[in-house]
């Protein structure tokens, strides 16, 4: 078995799943080396090694060096996933787990009486292997929870969740932004009056887009799983002249669904309770699935989050059957490159206050606050606004030390539009500046805000500190001065 391979073309990506290779095509345009560790003779569970220009990141599919060792823990077992998403106010269905080895005791049957219907489904599964669906006998449930032990591991649990009602959704999270939305239908016929669904699946198979798993845009439908949930009666009807037969309740695209683009119509509510349950999973990157009687609605009382998927497929949202593609195979690299560290270089120790360096726009170096929970960092600015040679604007404002009555112009800097809860619509300034932490020295950028409620003028993030810098928040000298300057603009406000 060969234990690595260098990817040089196109071509040698052949055997790869879909998401995996278009991440690596990506890379390969860009002149990237790329190394692929195998740990098997199948490309499913290998890592890729991407070097460029003295820096080198991993990625497996769409699992990458965004995603935690917490997050792999979060995701992979979906009972932990719901306890962690309950525990943060994230709707969930009501569950009961019970140990793969057990029988179906009368507390996991008395989930019938709470509900109308019920799901099972191993707590530890991908592609819907073991789920079965509208459940509501105790009988069908004890056949079940058979059914989802051929998918368990030694001690696995298997879940006994309320069946929630609505259309599932597949939200794609990408450093804590929802980028892309789709509806994944299930699996699916058109009736012509003359060949029965058995033949209409096999002749649906001869799709070119279809293959085997996740090799294609589209995956085949399984005549054995149809076989499984809807016996020789389905399988044998004769359809009418264009009826659609749905031949799975599963909506899954591993199982032959498709998918249809839904990212401009989503709430920006339901994009939040996406992005907020990848962020307290810990993942970079996360499938967020969600199931909502209405996408448009920032009423959230009625959707739940039913999944949350450690290395999302993207064909749903780059292929979609319908709507609009979605290009998240770049948005994704863009943000996994970023990840990039220097080959041979040890990250910096920090405290949680360090003194840095702008000399663009301030001779001396100011006290900053290091926050590793801040996307992006932020710059405390004032009279801010657009000239023809730039955007214009001082460092800090007159009731600050760091106050020099200086304007500043930035050719290179971006807007953006937020809204507040109460609807208050603000615009955002964004500017690249070089800056110095701990004898590094970078250009990054910086969000123009009005801090003069923090003791710190600057606010050191993420996109600064992402494996370049280790946060030890229990050592940094505080800046003291600035500290009690905040108490005088604190007491001066409170006097006026």
């Amino acid at each position: 078995m060969k234990t690595l391979q260098l990817i040089k073309t196109v071509d040698d990506l052949s055997a790869f799943k879909i998401s995996t290779r278009m991440l690596l095509e990506i890379a390969l345009n860009k002149g990237y080396d790329i190394t692929y560790y195998h740990s098997s003779p199948s490309t499913e569970s290998g890592i890729a090694r991407c070097e460029k220009k003295g820096k080198v990141f991993y990625l497996k599919s769409t699992c990458t060096m965004l995603t935690s060792s917490l997050g792999v823990f979060a995701a992979e077992n979906k009972c932990l996933t719901y306890s962690i998403l309950k525990g943060h106010d994230i709707n969930v269905p009501d569950y009961h787990a019970i140990l793969s080895d057990a029988e179906v005791s009368a507390e996991a049957a008395s989930m019938l009486d709470k509900h109308r219907e019920l799901v099972v489904k191993p707590a530890q599964t991908n592609h819907g292997d073991g789920i079965t669906i509208g459940i509501t006998t105790v009988t069908r449930l004890r056949e079940a929870v058979d059914y989802a032990r051929r998918y368990c591991k030694v001690e696995d649990d298997i879940i006994i969740q309320q069946q929630v009602y609505g259309k599932e959704y597949r939200f794609l999270v990408v450093d804590g932004k929802t980028i892309a939305v789709a509806h994944r239908q299930p699996p699916r016929v058109t009736g012509n009056g003359t060949l029965t669904v058995r033949e209409l699946i096999e002749k649906t198979n001869l799709d070119p887009r279809r293959g085997d798993g996740h090799s294609s845009i589209l995956t085949k439908i399984s005549i054995d799983d149809v076989l499984h949930f809807g016996g020789e009666k389905l399988t044998s009807r004769i359809p009418g002249v264009g009826e659609v037969v749905e031949v799975l309740a599963t909506s899954n695209l591993s199982r032959g669904g498709e998918a249809v683009d839904c990212t401009d119509i989503a709430s920006r509510e339901l994009k939040s309770m996406a992005a907020k349950a990848a962020r307290k999973c810990f993942l970079g990157v996360a499938g967020v699935d969600i199931m909502t009687n209405d996408i448009t609605s920032a009423d959230l009382s009625e959707s739940y989050v039913i999944e949350v998927n450690l290395t999302p497929g993207i064909r749903m949202h780059q292929y979609p059957s319908e709507g609009e593609p979605r290009d998240v195979a770049t948005m994704i690299f863009k943000a996994v490159a970023k990840t990039a560290v220097p080959i041979g270089k040890p990250r910096t120790h920090i405290g949680r206050v360090e003194k840095v360096r702008l000399h663009e726009i301030h001779d001396d170096p100011i006290f900053a606050r290091i926050d590793s929970g801040a996307t992006v960092s932020s710059l405390w600015a004032s009279d801010i606004h657009e000239t023809e040679q730039g955007l214009e604007f001082s460092l800090v404002d007159a009731s600050s030390t760091h106050h020099t009555g200086e304007k500043h112009v930035i050719k290179n800097y971006s807007t953006h539009i937020v809204s507040s809860s109460m609807g208050q619509v603000q615009t955002r300034y964004k500017v690249k500046l070089a800056v110095i932490l701990k004898g590094r020295k970078m250009r990054a950028s910086f969000t123009l805000a009005d801090r003069s409620t923090q003791a710190y003028p600057i606010l050191i993030g993420r996109n600064i500190l992402r494996n370049k810098y280790i946060v030890d928040v229990a050592t940094g000298t505080p800046d003291k001065k600035a500290e009690q300057q905040l108490r005088m603009r604190k007491a001066n406000k409170a006097g006026k």
